[in-house]
């Protein structure tokens, strides 16, 4: 799971632990590693809404 350090700076004021970490853990999105092609997946708004599906740029050298 993960959360942009904008949407963390919202959270600074909190006095109650619990409270924080239950409020923050509503924000995280959902990052999901496929081991076979090594793209993320990411769930902004939950595993009913379609994923956002990253690929890592190989750089060529040659």
């Amino acid at each position: 799971m993960m959360i942009s350090d904008v949407e963390l700076e919202n959270y600074t004021s909190y006095t109650d632990a619990e409270q924080f970490y239950m409020d923050l853990y509503k924000e995280m999105k959902i990052v999901v590693h496929c081991s076979n092609c090594g793209r993320l997946h990411i769930f902004y708004d939950g595993f009913d809404k379609a994923q956002v599906i990253y690929k890592l740029e190989v750089e060529n050298n040659s």
